[in-house]
């Protein structure tokens, strides 16, 4: 589950030399997003990112630029919320 603050200022997490880096490992990326706007300055939403990987012992990461992420799956196990709270 994600939240996000309407009013805060979106940033830059992605630089160009990651951009490249990542499309070179990240091929057939799909998102399925639902949000949920209700009312006032936040909202909550959930997001579903599926990718293949093509060095599956590369790493990479997602953008993430909310408020908070209160549940993160990576291939189907829940992280701690010690983990997630990096993200």
């Amino acid at each position: 589950m994600l939240k996000h603050n309407v009013t805060s200022a979106a940033k830059a997490n992605l630089t160009e030399a990651e951009a490249m880096a990542r499309s070179a490992l990240v091929k057939e990326c799909e998102y399925a997003l639902h949000l949920d706007l209700g009312s006032g300055s936040t909202y909550t939403g959930r997001a579903v990112v599926t990718f293949t990987l093509d060095d599956t012992v590369a790493s990479t990461f997602l953008d993430f630029t909310g408020v908070e992420i209160t549940t993160l799956l990576v291939r189907s196990h829940a992280l701690g919320a010690g983990l997630a709270a990096e993200w």
